[in-house]
Formats: structure tokens, sequence, C-alpha cells
């Protein structure tokens, strides 16, 4: 007599197989298409351990993770993903991921050799050819890593600004709270608060630093790691227009007027390389009269001049010199060089500082 059971054994591995490898492969698939759309980001292994399949000896991972998320505290999301033995994550590794941007949920960790394509996609992003942000010609591992701790948004379209912190405050999970007023030329400080996590030294209230913020959402800010600066920063007590933000920014946007020097002196520049190239500083005091009819009023300015004929034009106690101020600030106030038929100075100091890295 004829088994039937065994008739249906053909449609049981059938619908095994269908629903075993048709997960793999949609898994799969999915991977592939996060490798060419998915979000970048970075996030901490919480725990790994193994769901009990492997496909081609290759074992399936129960990967729990922490990613950063700038403007909150971090989330936390569990993948299931096959790796092979050589690249199983680890609890307190620190991973690249991949992030579906229609469905945050779905997120891959970065395969090996993925490091490479992100360093091309990061340093061709629009932010970084487009002027949006700082340009920077090749990224090491750690300033990939550290720009991709950083939002989507704030990648392709964050541009660089300035704040000063208010207050610092330790949140959960690693993550710090900041209370910062973003400065500019010419407009009152605008007050933001915002949430991050910082690896390395937490920088205090009172300090100002460098941001990324959101062209699109003023509101999304965060805070540049010094990699992606070539270690610059902005320390405390220095003159407020910074090469980066502020000073470019005073040339553009700063209200006119005219400078009349009364006094000059050279003063040691603290920096024997760029010492070396023939810059030199000087302070001066000078009697600042605005376009807009205010009256005149004292100041003083301390300046790097990079070439001696800029000296012999400049420094002289008696030059009437064009400038540009900030009109909410007028102690804050800069030299129009552009006015007097000069390039840029700050592009001439951030070629030297990029020179010497």
């Amino acid at each position: 007599m004829f088994d039937t059971s065994l008739s249906w054994l053909p449609i049981i591995l059938t619908i095994f197989f269908v629903v075993f490898f048709g997960r793999i492969f949609l898994r799969y698939r999915n991977s592939r298409r996060l490798l060419r759309q998915g979000d970048l980001g970075v996030g901490d292994v919480v725990s790994c351990s193994q769901t009990g399949v492997t496909v081609n000896s290759q074992p399936e991972m129960r990967v729990v993770v922490n990613l950063e998320n700038v403007g909150g505290t971090p989330r936390q999301v569990e993948i299931k993903q096959i790796f092979d033995l050589g690249s199983i994550p680890r609890a307190g590794d620190r991973v690249y991921t991949l992030t579906d941007p229609a469905n945050p949920a779905n997120v891959i960790i970065a395969p090996p050799g993925t490091a490479g394509q992100i360093n091309t996609l990061l340093s061709t992003s629009p932010a970084a050819t487009q002027g949006t942000a700082l340009q920077i010609p090749a990224l090491t591992t750690d300033q990939a890593q550290d720009m991709m701790a950083l939002t989507p948004e704030l990648q392709k379209t964050g541009k660089l600004g300035v704040v000063k912190l208010v207050s610092v405050t330790p949140m959960g999970g690693g993550a710090t709270q900041f209370v910062a007023d973003v400065e500019a030329i010419g407009q009152p400080p605008r007050r933001v608060t915002f949430t991050q996590v910082v690896h390395g030294p937490v920088p205090a209230a009172g300090t100002r630093n460098y941001v990324f913020i959101d062209q699109n959402n003023p509101a999304i800010l965060a805070l540049v790691p010094p990699s992606l600066l070539a270690g610059h920063t902005l320390p405390t007590g220095a003159n407020r227009l910074d090469p980066l933000v502020l000073g470019p920014q005073m040339l553009r946007d700063g209200a006119k007027a005219s400078g009349l020097v009364t006094s000059s002196q050279e003063v040691p520049l603290g920096d024997a390389a760029l010492a070396a190239k023939g810059i030199t500083k000087w302070e001066m005091g000078i009697t600042i009269t605005p376009a807009n009819g205010t009256p005149a009023y004292p100041a003083t300015l301390t300046i790097s001049l990079l070439t001696q004929e800029r000296v012999a034009r400049i420094t002289p106690v008696g030059t009437q010199l064009p400038l540009r101020y900030d009109s909410l600030d007028p102690q804050t106030f800069s030299i129009d060089s552009i006015a007097m038929g000069y390039p840029d100075p700050y592009a001439d100091l951030l070629k030297i500082v990029q020179g010497n890295r």
C-alpha cells in the first residue's frame, strides 16, 4: 500500500526552501540596495549572538547596536545579518551602518571593504565639493568615522558656524546636551539646544566651538570633530574673527567704515613656522568712523600681515583704511582688504594652515 504521507514531502521541502532561502535572498537584495542608497551612520555594538542559521558556513548574527543620532540620544536597533567568520562584530566595536531613508528600522552593518567607498562618497559629497562645508581633499579613517557620526543632512548640506557654549549637561547613553549661542556678524546671538555624543574631551561651557549647521533647518546642528578641521579649534580669548567662519563673513556682511591709524607696533608672532614665511604680527590703534554717520570711536586691532608690501601700506600712523565692523559689536572689525584690492586674506591663511598639516 502506497504511503500518502510521503507524497507531501516534496511540497514540504519546496515550501521550506522557498521560505528559508527566499528570506536570505530578500536580505541580500536589501543589503545591496542599502549599499547604494542607505544613509551612512556610525554606532557602538552592544551585543552580538548567533541566531542558529548558517549559509555556506557563514553564521547569521543578531547584533544590537546603539546608533548615534545628532539632535537626540542614541537609538538602539537589532540587526540580523550574515557575516563571514573574520568580520563578526564584537560588543564594544564601533561600526559603520547604512540606514534605509524611508524606513529607519531597516539598518545593516556596512560589510568589510566599505570604508573605501565611504571615504569616496564623503570626499565627493555636495557638502565637500560645493563649499557649503569645509572642503576636505582626503579623509582619514578617523575623519570618515567622525563625519559619519553626523546626520545625513549635516553630511550633505551642513555649513560651518561658530557657537559659544552656555551650558553643558551629561545625558544618558553617553550623550551630552549643549545650550549654545550661534554667532553671526550683524545679527544677535541665536540660542539653540542640541544633544550629541562626543568622542574625546567634551568642550566646557564658556568655550567657542565650530559647528555644522543644517542649511535647510538651522535648528539642527552638531559640534564639528577637530579631526575634520585638521585639529583647528577656537581657544578661549582668541580673536573673535576666526579664519573659517566669522572672518570671511565680516568681509561679506560687515557694515562699512573708515579707519585712521593712530598707533602701530610690531609684536612677536608666536609661530616660528609662519614667521619663517615672512608673516608679521601688529597691534594697532585705530579711530573708526562708520559710513552710516554714527560718531567715531577708538578701537584696537591685532593683525597678521602676509607681506612687507602690506606692512608698508597698512601700518604707518596716519594711514586711512577701509574697514568692516559688526554693527551689534562695534569693537569687532577688520580691514577691508578686498576693498584695498587684495585677495581674500582668510583664503590665503587657510592655504598656509593646510600646507602645514
